[in-house]
């Protein structure tokens, strides 16, 4: 449970990182920070 636990984990941050960059592809302009601050 652990092990999927974070393997779970691990592809939600991989999906964060991917719609972090591919937001910073089409607006440039905006620093975009998926934890809101």
């Amino acid at each position: 449970m652990v092990l999927n636990f974070i393997e779970i984990s691990n592809i939600e941050f991989s999906i964060q990182i991917i719609y972090k960059k591919s937001l910073s592809l089409f607006f440039p302009t905006i620093n975009f920070d998926p934890k809101g601050n």
